[in-house]
């Protein structure tokens, strides 16, 4: 089946079908390289061959779609569009992704043997769940003419050099660099630097050696030489920087001066011998930590000592910043060269440091009033060139931690993918910093599991009929602009609520009470003491709604919710139940609520039900269920307060706890 990248790339040229579109332009639409969305176009026009469509390419125009045999295709693309719409448990891929990662990390950088067992062993899973991974991995690397060869006891990877580097560079550093220090630096504060050459060079001349570095590592090798490359053209070369006889005679060393003599070739610029001595120590330094000798410090102090200051960080930032693992390792390979600077007195000019300190003030301070106590660093005078290299990582740090934290978006339109991929690249490219896509669906395809761990849907038809127990704003395909500030004022909200901000009074609690006590009534409130079923629940609840006097309109509204529950299910958590109309039925927005003493049984998944709020949309305008909703979301998850409703199920009880939660 096609991959994510090659879904986007074919609904791109199904919208322009009978033209061509540049590689250029595909590749800003997958966010990738011109070079990667190339492989990705490839592999793609391999993967069609048989189905119906042809991929050509015409030099200077593009590439073009050529739909030879369309019902053939059409089943093709609908197969497709449905196998990616079954991956909706975004956990579940993630950590299959992770653990694919984990092992192409011990193949890649360091043994190329590995064994079985202690896979599953690191891994902690079962022999079939590593079958599994090490099966995607196999389809993973056999474009670039790579094989996964496995035996009793060992897992390797067959190939020509080139192919390795090939795969290393695409699937390590140019799909990866939004996720290091890159992110950062890469477009703002270092322009004109192709770090994709860079770490070409680096990668070239470290497999040459047999020199096995981790991907961090080269990470911050390559940032380094972007940044050494900066402050000589700037004019900082370094001046002094001793290194001791054995590096000088080392592999690290001769590697170092191969690395810079590409890098001179390339960009015409010159080094001097010291910034090779430098480089050299990095290389030295591959397992993070392990040549502090010349120090008076260990590995296991210089790692104790760092997650005490990462762990203060995290306090300031209210980010778990101390389980960045891409944090503490690169901070760990950067020490141990810095702390031979500051211990010979050797000054290295930060060419960034006036765009840290402009643009990224508070980090930069926060920073230095850390570290600055730091039993490594307390007894030296550190410049603020060192400290805004050390704000460097830390910056790097927040911003892979921000970009995991977007607000999870489910775009959905009248139809399916057309329109509403139309909708998601608008998104994209007004609020990229802010939101993250998980899925584009058509109305028909909304459920619970799609619903799962999204934070808001977007929506480009009214969905007021329907209850979701997520925020959902109405946006016009074209995205106008008052779509635009309607959730451009939703994402602020969101991130006051995140960072603890409150506006609370009194006031704030007697309009809640007012918004609860209009929407909830007396009359509308049953407390089930003996057992009951559903379907006698059900009946009940409804003929308390204003229109259950009318003929049949009992019987209709009971067809509706099990209507609307045949799209997905109407249970949330273990113990409450939304029943709700396909339509809306009722002239006034009306919830109807039936506590239950003895828990009764809804289908095969949820037996225990305690709550039921029925739901019953106006036809006109619903102005009070938008302030319920999002309470609705915060009592499911509320143990204490379902809890305390079921020890006192009165009116009074449920309009206080309401208002408490309207209020949150």
């Amino acid at each position: 089946m096609l991959s994510k990248k090659e879904i986007a790339l074919m609904s791109v040229l199904l919208q322009q079908k009978n033209s061509y579109v540049s590689s250029k332009a595909l590749a800003e639409e997958i966010k990738t390289s011109d070079r990667t969305a190339r492989k990705y176009l490839n592999q793609l026009a391999q993967s069609i061959k048989n189905q119906g469509a042809t991929i050509t390419s015409k030099q200077g125009q593009g590439y073009l779609l050529t739909i030879e045999r369309p019902i053939e295709f059409e089943v093709f693309w609908q197969e497709v569009l449905a196998s990616k719409k079954k991956m909706t448990d975004i956990t579940q891929v993630e950590e299959a992704d992770d653990r694919q990662h984990y092992v192409l990390n011990k193949l890649f950088f360091e043994d190329p043997q590995q064994s079985f067992h202690q896979l599953t062993s690191d891994l902690f899973v079962s022999k079939t769940t590593l079958s599994s991974v090490l099966t995607e991995i196999k389809k993973r690397i056999k474009p670039y003419g790579l094989t996964l060869e496995t035996s009793h006891k060992s897992i390797w990877v067959n190939g020509k050099e080139e192919a390795i580097r090939h795969f290393i560079m695409d699937y390590f550093f140019l799909d990866s660099f939004d996720e290091s220090m890159f992110a950062v630096v890469g477009e703002t504060l270092l322009d004109k630097i192709n770090f994709a050459e860079l770490t070409i060079f680096v990668l070239d001349e470290c497999r040459d050696a047999n020199l096995r570095l981790s991907d961090f590592v080269i990470h911050n090798l390559v940032l380094h030489i972007a940044l050494m490359i900066k402050r000589i053209r700037s004019g900082y070369p370094l001046d002094v920087f001793p290194i001791s006889k054995e590096i000088e005679k080392s592999l690290e060393y001769e590697v170092a001066t191969r690395i810079l003599r590409r890098v001179e070739s390339a960009l015409a610029i010159t080094f001097p011998k010291e910034e090779a001595n430098y480089i050299a120590l990095h290389l030295k330094v591959k397992h993070s930590a392990t040549n502090l000798s010349e120090l008076s410090t260990s590995k296991d102090q210089l790692v104790n000592h760092l997650k005490e200051k990462l762990n203060e960080i995290a306090k300031a930032t209210k980010m778990p910043l101390d389980q960045d693992s891409n944090l503490i390792n690169g901070l760990l390979a950067h020490f141990n060269p810095l702390l031979i600077r500051v211990k010979n007195k050797i000054q290295l000019a930060n060419p960034l440091i006036d765009d840290v300190k402009a643009h990224y003030p508070d980090t930069f301070y926060l920073t230095k009033k850390i570290f600055k106590t730091m039993p490594e660093l307390v007894q030296y005078d550190v410049g603020d060139d060192e400290w805004a290299y050390i704000a460097l990582h830390i910056m790097a740090a927040i911003e892979r931690y921000s970009n995991r934290h977007k607000l999870q978006v489910l775009v959905v339109c009248a139809t399916g993918y057309g329109s509403a991929m139309m909708l998601k690249n608008r998104l994209e490219k007004e609020f990229s910093g802010s939101i993250k896509i998980a899925d584009v669906v058509s109305y028909y395809e909304i459920n619970e599991e799609r619903l799962e761990n999204i934070d808001l849907i977007i929506s480009s038809i009214s969905l007021n009929h329907l209850l979701f127990l997520t925020p959902i704003i109405h946006v016009s395909v074209l995205l106008t602009k008052d779509d635009v500030n309607q959730i451009r004022q939703f994402i602020g909200e969101q991130s006051h609520f995140k960072n603890g901000e409150s506006l609370k009074s009194s006031h704030d609690l007697n309009k809640a009470k007012e918004i609860a006590s209009a929407v909830f009534s007396p009359d509308k409130l049953i407390y089930f003491k003996e057992p009951i079923t559903k379907q006698q629940a059900l009946e009940q609840l409804v003929k308390q709604l204003n229109e259950a006097v009318e003929p049949d309109f009992v019987h209709q509204f009971l067809d509706q919710i099990s209507l609307r529950e045949s799209y997905s299910p109407l249970v949330f958590g273990e113990s409450l139940a939304f029943p709700h109309p396909a339509i809306p039925m009722t002239y006034s927005e009306q919830i109807v609520v039936g506590i239950l003493k003895h828990p009764i049984t809804w289908d095969d998944k949820h037996q225990a039900i305690r709550f039921i709020f029925l739901l019953s949309p106006s036809k006109g305008r619903n102005h009070y269920l938008k302030f319920v909703s999002p309470s609705l979301v915060a009592f499911v998850d509320d143990k204490q307060l379902q809890t305390t409703l079921l020890e006192t199920p009165t009116y009074e009880s449920l309009i206080n706890t309401f208002a408490q939660l309207i209020e949150g």
